[in-house]
């Protein structure tokens, strides 16, 4: 991280604690641009919220000032960026749907304005918090939000449960195995995943592995990111170079070589 800057970290309240992991943000200022993360395809969703400098990918696309990521197979690159701020709440696994009415269909791999997930209440929240007057006021107008919404998308408690379990185990548990323990056939599991969040759950299966390989080869760098990528449940080198290529478009020497030179949003503070 820069000199200058700040790294805000709140977890939930207890109502809030089944539907988000933390809220956090970033402050900084200064001459000389700042290096942002490329975001990496994953499971969970996290909403930006913008109260600094736009940000900008490295082709120049301008993103909405505040917007909701569920990144599946997508990846974007953040531009370095002056006057960096912003606060994030990041959301577990499964959880978006129960605080969001559109369809899984129109969140995967979509940068979602605040105003088209939420309407007027999202729009409301995004002047406020970049008009707020510092890390408290911003992070009790999300709260006060975020418990509004409860309830307002649908739910499917199983499968919902069924992707906690995955995450947890990360990854490593069986589709049957987790249909049966779930009590129910895997055809009739599969059905109502899809429907959920839009994904198979071989398909979550996946981005939980790569998610928590990367997490790790990101935040112990002077690991090998095979022994890494082994002990996260890849078969051997070949599926987990397959799998980063299809993830990333190419090997992961090159790729990982860049990545630690920028920074990440993996454990941006606090446990």
């Amino acid at each position: 991280m820069m000199a200058g800057m700040r790294v805000h970290f709140a977890p939930p309240p207890e109502d809030l604690a089944p539907y988000v992991h933390c809220f956090w943000g970033w402050q900084a200022s200064g001459a000389e641009p700042m290096a942002l993360p490329l975001l990496l395809p994953g499971t969970g969703a996290e909403l930006h919220l913008l109260h600094g400098s736009p940000f900008r990918l490295d082709d120049g696309t301008a993103l909405p000032p505040a917007y909701l990521l569920c990144l599946r197979q997508a990846r974007l690159p953040l531009a370095a960026a002056r006057d960096v701020g912003f606060v994030a709440v990041r959301l577990r696994i499964g959880q978006v749907h129960r605080l969001l009415a559109p369809p899984p269909s129109a969140l995967l791999d979509q940068v979602l304005p605040l105003d088209e997930g939420w309407g007027r209440a999202g729009r409301t929240l995004a002047a406020r918090v970049r008009d707020a007057a510092g890390w408290d006021a911003r992070l009790t107008l999300l709260i006060d939000f975020l418990r509004r919404q409860i309830g307002v998308g649908t739910e499917d408690a199983l499968v919902a449960e069924g992707m906690a379990r995955l995450y947890r185990e990360r990854g490593r548990q069986t589709i049957d195995g987790l249909a049966s323990g779930l009590g129910m056939g895997r055809r009739q599991l599969e059905k109502r995943w899809r429907r959920y969040c839009g994904q198979t759950p071989a398909e979550t299966r996946g981005a939980i592995r790569f998610q928590h390989t990367m997490k790790q080869i990101l935040l112990r760098p002077d690991e090998a990111p095979l022994a890494l990528a082994l002990d996260h449940g890849y078969y051997d080198q070949a599926h987990w170079i397959h799998d980063f290529r299809r993830r990333l478009g190419q090997a992961p020497a090159r790729q990982l070589a860049a990545l630690r030179g920028r920074p990440h949003f993996y454990n941006p503070a606090g446990p």
